[in-house]
């Protein structure tokens, strides 16, 4: 064997070396790459043994590397069945089973042929090559040669069989020819020149090689069908739909996905180099985020809009440093949100339609309102000018029906605002202090005046352990109660009315519970469902005369439901109907009302401490001026009918422009401004009158009068400078509260009883006495106590945990602001809890502050009742 032929099987065994590293390289995780390593050493070690034998002249050398050249020849061929075994995906076990057979007779054979006596070595110029010796040995070697080849083209014939996979089948194909080269070259190098007596020279080496080369192949091939680390990331940047661009340290596009030229409708030699700014113009501006680049951030989130089409996009870049934290490049994944802005834009123009529609609705109540209570004012106002007369029994009770009757379409009117107010999301509900035993009181006095003279029996059933006071809306849940309970009386001709109030003791869901339950028409089963439908009166055999809107259950469910409550119904139709309401309410006092105020509120005998008298005790205010502005002769009648009780001066005016030639000349006290007026209506009339003659008639005390009582007029009206409002069509408690407030004669005349009247609450001598005597200074400090400490109270009970030191700064500028005034057993409540506060007594807190804050509303109560 010449060096020639050395030199060659040594550059195939490091070319073979280098290919099986190069792609185990490429994923060291990936069993074939490891395999392909395994199988690259093995055919190393083959071509490096043939190699020595050709170039060594020491004979025990050549005998080492003919051993070499054996470990790699039988090793090779057995690790190719174990090879083709795994591309098959055989089952584990039988894997296994049959990889332990084949080493173990490649170890038998291995040992047999490495003896010596069983080769002989030939001296050339060069080196050696030997003569295999024929006999039972060298069968061996053919039959186990034999036997690896069968068993590697059996695996790939099973392969074959059982895959459906179209690459697999390519693969297989491939590999086909691997076994014959294989059994060629190793037999005319093992077998054929041993019975010729020829030397063995190396052709199986040429053989490996090229079955190796095979292998390499199928290798890429295998990893080109399936993922592996390195080829995942490839696949996610050529395959993905997300454009993904690479920046150099200069912003300048260095690399982009197909996606990103399908995003940017470019070509790639006509982005690469070009800045980035070129392509996108951000919304929060290309310099503001080509400086934050430069500031250190590592990833940014950005919407921004390409500059060629318009379509807008998310930007999200992560900034690449190197091992020095220097900015080394930018990858920017560019998402397509030109969809959702259009979603956006198309929601934002129907909110701008549904914003005009209710704008539209909002008007044509506010006019409709208007409309009708003008006329309603004067019906109702006539009627209670008329009542104050001398009428026979006979005309009391016409007039009495006129009232009732305006009355009744006036609750509809206020029905359909506050169904549209619900409906629109305007709708605001009160949170406020309230006595249950007080609310039960009112309904049982407003149901018994319906069912006067009916030969109906009302029955009240009211749980003792029902909790004295809540917070909640109750003007609200008496107008839930009141319908329910005027259905009841109204579908009633005789029998029973039972109203059942109870409370679910649950901590994690307090509410409050009332059923009522009456003998009367009832309703069918096919329209029970309708009952809470807007404008949908049921019919029965009995209420064919009975005049209804169809409003009042269809406005409690709403306002049920506003509170976070639920409305139920049953009925048996021609046996009667019960409705039950659910209402979560917030607890104050936990104390039940107790068995007493049960039995009385059972009996309706419960008559409320400090409960106000509701009938007018007229003001002399003889010398006082009143100024009425409204463009209605007939509403001009009615206010100054309704005023003439009072003996005040009244003046009338029909338009704004008259009330301000009027203003100028006479000073009035209090000004009555009606709202729509042709010309100038009462908020441009109003906002002028305070600006003439630089704010002299800033302070005049000026009154909305209208029909509109939406929440928006409202405040339209205090923005104009009104200091409060009067709705048409009046009521005389409401027009005798704004007369006490605003005009200051009776204001002064009633504040000795009103001193005389005050509880021990807030003791006024003695806060009169700490301030001085000053009857004004005294008035300005109760009004700063009640505006600052409302604010306060708000959120009071969760600075117990969420900062206690805060909480204790409150209480202890509640003790002495308290003392003050003279509201001292508040005061000493205060100053206990300020103690507590800084013992960290946590439990005691949370109990005695929900009481402290319900004592210091009801001094609020008194200072009002006081400052009027």
């Amino acid at each position: 064997m010449d060096a020639l032929l050395s030199m060659i099987l040594l550059s195939m065994g490091v070319v073979a070396l280098m290919l099986g590293y190069q792609i185990y390289q490429e994923d060291s995780k990936q069993i074939i790459n490891k395999m392909i390593m395994c199988a690259a050493i093995l055919s190393f070690l083959l071509n490096f043994g043939y190699c020595v034998i050709g170039v060594v002249n020491d004979l025990s050398l050549a005998q080492v590397a003919r051993g070499i050249s054996l470990i790699g020849i039988l090793e090779y061929l057995t690790f190719m069945v174990h090879y083709f075994s795994v591309l098959a995906q055989l089952k584990r076990k039988y894997r296994i089973r049959m990889i332990i057979v084949l080493y173990t007779l490649c170890l038998i054979v291995l040992i047999q042929l490495i003896n010596p006596s069983n080769v002989s070595f030939i001296k050339d110029e060069y080196g050696f090559y030997f003569s295999p010796r024929m006999g039972w040995i060298r069968s061996i070697q053919g039959l186990y040669m034999s036997a690896t080849v069968i068993a590697g083209y059996a695996i790939l014939v099973y392969w074959y069989r059982h895959t459906t996979k179209k690459r697999e089948r390519s693969m297989i194909k491939k590999l086909s020819p691997l076994g014959l080269v294989i059994t060629i070259t190793c037999l005319v190098d093992y077998i054929i020149t041993s019975m010729l007596g020829l030397g063995s020279y190396s052709i199986s080496c040429f053989g490996v090689f090229l079955s190796f080369l095979l292998l390499y192949q199928t290798a890429k091939q295998y990893n080109s069908f399936f993922f592996n680390v390195r080829r995942m990331g490839e696949i996610i940047y050529d395959y993905g739909s997300t454009p993904v661009i690479l920046l150099d340290d200069k912003s300048r596009i260095q690399f982009a996905n197909t996606a990103a030229y399908d995003f940017l409708e470019e070509k790639e030699e006509d982005i690469v180099n070009y800045n980035f700014g070129k392509y996108f113009k951000y919304e929060s501006g290309n310099n503001q985020f080509f400086t934050r680049l430069v500031g250190g951030v590592s990833k940014m989130k950005d919407d921004a809009i390409l500059k060629k089409n318009g379509k807008h996009c998310t930007i999200l870049t992560t900034v690449i440093y190197d091992k020095f934290d220097e900015i080394m490049s930018y990858v920017c994944f560019v998402y397509d949100t030109s969809a959702e802005h259009e979603f956006i834009e198309a929601l934002e123009h129907s909110k701008q339609e549904v914003e005009t529609a209710y704008r539209a609705k909002s008007a044509f109540l506010a006019n409709m309102s208007h409309e009708i209570r003008t006329p309603m004012n004067a019906i109702i106002g006539m009627s209670d000018i008329i009542l104050r007369g001398d009428l026979n029994e006979e005309q009391r009770d016409q007039v009495g029906n006129i009232k009732m009757a305006g009355n009744i379409l006036l609750r509809i009117i206020n029905d359909i605002l506050d169904i549209s107010k619900i409906e629109s999301g305007k709708y605001d509900l009160l949170n406020e202090n309230y006595d249950i035993p007080n609310l039960i009181n009112d309904v049982t006095n407003m149901i018994m005046v319906r069912l006067e003279g009916k030969p109906i029996e009302f029955e009240i059933i009211v749980d003792d352990t029902l909790p004295r006071k809540l917070v909640g809306d109750s003007m609200r849940i008496k107008q839930v109660l009141i319908n329910i309970l005027g259905n009841a009386a109204k579908y009633t001709e005789q029998g029973l009315i039972i109203m059942n109030v109870s409370w679910n003791h649950n901590e994690e869901n307090p509410e409050m519970s009332v059923t009522v339950k009456d003998t009367g028409a009832g309703i069918k089963e096919e329209d029970l469902g309708k009952i809470f439908e807007i404008f949908n009166q049921i019919n029965t055999r009995k209420d064919k005369a009975i005049q209804s809107s169809g409003l009042g259950l269809a406005l409690s469910k709403n306002l049920v439901e506003l509170m976070g409550g639920r409305i139920e119904a049953e009925s048996v139709y021609g046996e009667g109907s019960t409705f039950r309401v659910f209402i979560p309410q917030r607890v104050i006092v936990y104390e039940g009302i107790g068995e007493v105020i049960a039995i009385q509120l059972r009996n309706k005998s419960y008559r409320p401490l400090g409960q106000k008298d509701e009938r007018i005790k007229a003001k002399n205010l003889k010398g006082s001026k009143i100024l009425v502005v409204d463009d209605n002769k007939v509403n001009l009648l009615v206010v100054k009918g309704l005023l003439k009780i009072y003996e005040a001066g009244v003046d009338v005016a029909e338009s704004g422009q008259e009330a301000i030639n009027m203003i100028q000349k006479e000073k009035y006290d209090l000004i009555f401004m009606d709202h729509m007026m042709p010309g100038l209506d009462g908020v441009d009339t109003t906002k002028m009158i305070r600006k003439m003659h630089d704010g002299k008639y800033r302070k005049i005390p000026i009154v909305a009068l209208t029909a509109n009582v939406l929440k928006e007029a409202k405040n339209r009206f205090v923005e104009a400078g009104m200091v409060d409002f009067l709705a048409k069509p009046i009521e005389p408690q409401e027009l005798d509260r704004i007369i006490n407030t605003w005009v200051p004669q009776a204001q002064t005349e009633d504040t000795e009883d009103i001193i005389l009247n005050a509880e021990v609450l807030l003791d006024t001598d003695l806060g009169l006495k700490t301030v001085g005597g000053s009857m004004e200074n005294y008035r300005i400090i109760l009004e700063t106590y009640m505006t600052e400490n409302e604010k306060k109270l708000v959120n009071l009970e969760n600075l117990i945990e969420a900062d206690l030191k805060l909480y204790i700064t409150i209480v202890h500028a509640f003790k002495g602001s308290s003392r003050t005034i003279g509201a001292l057993t508040l005061g000493d409540m205060c100053e206990k809890l300020e103690h507590a506060g800084k013992a960290g007594e946590v439990e005691v807190l949370k109990r005695e502050t929900v009481l402290m804050i319900d004592k210091m509303r009801r001094v609020f109560d008194e200072i009002t009742k006081y400052l009027e």
